[in-house]
């Protein structure tokens, strides 16, 4: 009778935290979805992923790179005050932008005029 309590014990144990596993997953899967739905509507919207690159010796301090493409834009509006905290080296962003039809100020990257940027939750 001893060795039934114990068993039934157990098997009710591991019962449930099998349950609290699956719990655990489909939270992760909403979450994801929810950043997958948020990546689409931004996309949509015009947004670039791309990421944030910053060189020291070159006319362009900083650069965006798009991770599709791998197009390098020079954000000839990045010092603005609305655009500092995104002013990282590797920030993974989505931004926004108009192209410039002006000479280049370094041979590697295309110019750029900045609209929005966000940060990408990854």
């Amino acid at each position: 009778m001893n060795i039934f309590l114990k068993l039934s014990a157990i098997l009710f144990l591991s019962m449930t935290q099998s349950c609290d596993s699956t719990k655990a997953s489909a939270t992760e899967k909403k979450a994801e979805t929810n950043t997958t739905k948020a990546m689409n509507t931004l996309i949509s919207e015009g947004y670039v992923a791309g990421t944030i690159k910053y060189q020291v010796e070159s006319k362009c301090s900083y650069i965006l790179i798009d991770e599709k493409t791998g197009i390098k834009y020079d954000p000839v509006n990045i010092g603005e005050e609305k655009f500092m905290p995104y002013k990282n080296d590797a920030n993974k962003v989505y931004f926004k932008y108009l192209s410039l039809r002006r000479m280049n100020r370094c041979n590697e990257a295309s110019p750029v005029q900045l609209i929005d940027i966000q940060l990408r939750q990854e």
